[in-house]
């Protein structure tokens, strides 16, 4: 057990005797797996005790200045600028121009994919990986 682990344990039990309400409105922590996953699309990753942290609790339910501490929440907002800083970093004529010269290819898509004789179930497309791709093409009517 880390120092942090056990420094989290004596939190929580004072928490409970000095605290209670505040203990009650702390979040169940989350497994590895999910913290991994909610953290995936970040540019850094997090130190052991970061896991530890999130795995004792997922913060408060409403926190100091009405924020919250929760890693789903932590990574929308964080993606979502990071998406946006992106976004700016290219320029909004270069991307207006680059989604009027795709218009046409888009529009060809989705008349060809009209024009399919047989719909691709996307329950069954496990099965069509077995299948050659010229195979596919001709019994979904797929035109290039």
């Amino acid at each position: 057990m880390t120092n942090l682990t056990e420094a989290l344990k004596q939190f929580n039990y004072v928490l409970n005797q000095f605290a209670p309400d505040v203990a009650n409105r702390l979040q169940p922590g989350l497994n590895f797996a999910n913290i991994r996953r909610a953290i995936s699309k970040f540019s850094w990753s997090l130190p052991q005790d970061g896991y530890a942290l999130y795995q004792w609790h997922n913060g408060l339910l409403w926190m100091l200045f009405a924020t919250t501490a929760k890693v789903r929440e932590m990574h929308r907002v964080i993606a979502n600028q990071e998406h946006h800083n992106v976004l700016s970093g290219i320029g909004h004529l270069k991307l207006v121009g680059i989604w009027v010269i795709s218009l046409p290819r888009i529009i060809s898509i989705i008349f060809k994919s009209l024009r399919m004789k047989k719909r691709l179930v996307v329950e069954e497309l496990s099965k069509l990986k077995e299948q050659p791709i010229i195979e596919i093409r001709r019994e979904h009517g797929i035109v290039l």
